[in-house]
């Protein structure tokens, strides 16, 4: 039997008008920067709400903690072509965005005690949450 559970990543960007984008790392893959460009930063950019302000003349500001695949020059690039602003983050401040002081806790609240079948299973759940 597995003494541990297995361990999953979802990427939850979010803002005053709702969620803009969810994913989740699919087995074998890398959280890499061409998968964090290509699955985050992309369909972030494409959103309705972000090409609304944008259409306003607007800044689009994301708050990134300082990872390395977030502070990568291929990143970077993207997100300044994109014309996406980020949110300041002290050089060397403890990793705590402002889904952990309720999102996370929240929506782990609401799956305590379920038991998935498939990663897709988990998916869904977490989609019908928020």
């Amino acid at each position: 039997s597995k003494i541990q559970q297995e361990k999953v990543m979802v990427t939850i960007i979010w803002g005053i008008s709702g969620f803009l984008v969810l994913d989740m790392l699919q087995e074998n893959e890398s959280f890499n920067s061409a998968y964090f460009i290509e699955h985050i930063i992309t369909p972030f950019e494409q959103s309705h709400s972000v090409q609304s302000l944008k259409k306003s003349h607007k800044r689009v500001y994301l708050y990134l903690d300082n990872s390395r695949v977030h502070n990568s020059k291929y990143s970077h690039y993207k997100i300044e072509s994109a014309w996406i602003f980020r949110a300041p983050q002290p050089a060397y401040s403890p990793d705590i965005s402002p889904s952990d002081y309720f999102l996370f806790g929240y929506i782990k609240s609401k799956l305590k005690g379920k038991v998935f079948k498939t990663r897709d299973e988990l998916f869904e759940a977490i989609d019908e949450i928020l």
